[in-house]
């Protein structure tokens, strides 16, 4: 009697449906866990406020146009992601406009961030995104802010805070190999003012 008991439920068909259910509830649990961490606010980085130090250092300023900056921002941008796969540019226009794609689910999304550009007492320049264009996704902005900093290449002197919504360039952290520095005297993207400190130490310029 037990061995036939036995053999019947050795032949019992598997329950492919309620395993297909336990996958399917895996994964939406899943993803509602990593999708619910995305929207806490992250930072990557540090801000730097320290002030610059000009000792030793001869200082002249250049005004630039919206186009002339955006054309060396996106030409660095190319080469400091040379090899990567990446997809993200820079565009001045009335705002800071920062565009390329995301992977959302193993999709491509693309997403435009708008950002309004303020100089810091020292130089430094920050970003406060004010909208986010994220394809047809209704995302709030902390979203994206993890995004460019997991998936993107960001340069290790540029700081993102998801919390406070804010991109900072600490132009203190970034110089040249001949060791020329830069700090942000005014930026007036309506206007189209743009003012840059360029630091060059009396070591280089002899």
């Amino acid at each position: 009697m037990d061995e036939k008991r036995t053999d019947k439920e050795k032949k019992e068909p598997i329950n492919f449906w309620k395993w297909a259910f336990l996958t399917l509830a895996a994964i939406l649990l899943g993803t509602g866990i990593w999708f619910v961490q995305q929207l806490q606010p992250t930072r990557y980085g540090e801000v730097n406020e320290t002030p610059i130090n000009t000792e030793d250092v001869m200082t002249f300023s250049i005004a630039a146009q919206k186009e002339e900056v955006t054309q060396l921002m996106n030409q660095y941008i190319d080469e400091e992601v040379k090899g990567n796969n990446v997809n993200y540019e820079v565009l001045l226009d009335e705002t800071f406009q920062l565009t390329g794609n995301f992977e959302v689910f193993g999709f491509e999304v693309p997403f435009n961030l708008y950002m309004d550009p303020y100089v810091t007492d020292n130089g430094n320049i920050q970003l406060k995104a004010n909208q986010l264009s994220l394809g047809q996704l209704n995302l709030p902005i902390s979203f994206a802010m993890n995004q460019i900093g997991n998936q993107l290449s960001i340069p290790d002197w540029v700081v993102i805070d998801g919390e406070t919504e804010t991109i900072t360039l600490n132009l203190n952290n970034f110089q040249l190999e001949s060791g020329i520095f830069f700090s942000a005297e005014r930026i007036d993207l309506v206007e189209n003012e743009l003012l840059v400190n360029v630091h060059i130490p009396a070591s280089t310029s002899e």
